[in-house]
């Protein structure tokens, strides 16, 4: 079979149903018989489904649609029919999609500081247990080594008035995590959480500290404030709904026991 008994176009217009009755016929018969052509008809609409599935309004690189233009320019030339030069848009402009696709989702990052605090509300509202309850840090630590390939460490903060409740194995996004929780005055409880990563994950924060040259970035929303900072390749992060500021100062505290 040559690449004139194929279908190009009207796959489109088929899957978009732009055809009349006449043509939508004709061509679901030479679908129904033509493997390559049910096939590309297929990664057309697994294309669409899931660009309606899984995407969101996201900020393009710029003169993309330049660069697009000139190339699909390019690939035109030499080819003389217009049987040809309609196969070559279509799968050029094929090929654009799946790259727009993939830019869309690599730029689709997890929001990690929302995850946080969906942990943490789970827990407050009972939603996530604790799997160990204990007041001593060596024990919970102990407990994270059987179950997690990096470090944790976990420290007293009973100088600060917040006591060790227990922990638990977690994730913040994709990530596995070590999640412990104290509890404060007035019955107000601060998250803690560790994991291998890196910052450069997290999105843009509302703001940006600094406290013993150790980076901080701090996320408010919606009551709660989530506070970010690295050592080496573990990044910790705290949360609570109490006042940012001693959210924040926690954060230092915490950091500073290191």
């Amino acid at each position: 079979m040559t690449e004139h008994d194929h279908l190009d176009l009207e796959l489109q217009d088929l899957l978009d149903d732009r055809l009349s009755a006449t043509e939508r016929a004709r061509v679901q018969t030479h679908v129904d018989a033509c493997e390559q052509c049910r096939q590309d008809l297929e990664d057309l609409r697994r294309g669409r489904d899931f660009a309606r599935r899984g995407l969101h309004e996201t900020e393009l690189p710029p003169n993309l649609l330049n660069e697009v233009v000139r190339q699909l320019g390019q690939a035109t030339t030499g080819h003389g029919s217009a049987i040809g030069r309609r196969r070559v848009l279509l799968y050029g402009l094929g090929a654009v999609a799946a790259g727009l696709l993939a830019t869309v989702y690599v730029r689709r990052r997890r929001d990690l500081p929302a995850d946080v605090i969906d942990t943490f509300r789970a827990y407050t509202a009972g939603q996530r247990s604790l799997e160990v309850t204990t007041s001593d840090p060596a024990t919970l630590e102990q407990f994270f080594v059987a179950r997690l390939d990096f470090q944790t460490r976990v420290f007293d903060l009973g100088m600060m008035n917040y006591r060790l409740i227990g922990g638990r194995t977690d994730h913040v996004g994709d990530h596995r995590s070590a999640m412990y929780v104290y509890a404060g005055p007035n019955n107000r409880r601060l998250q803690c959480q560790m994991y291998r990563g890196a910052l450069t994950e997290l999105p843009q924060p509302s703001e940006r500290r600094t406290n013993n040259d150790t980076p901080f970035l701090v996320y408010s929303r919606d009551g709660y404030t989530v506070v970010f900072w690295s050592e080496g390749d573990i990044v910790c992060v705290l949360v609570s709904d109490m006042p940012a500021e001693d959210t924040i100062a926690l954060a230092f505290a915490k950091a500073m026991k290191v």
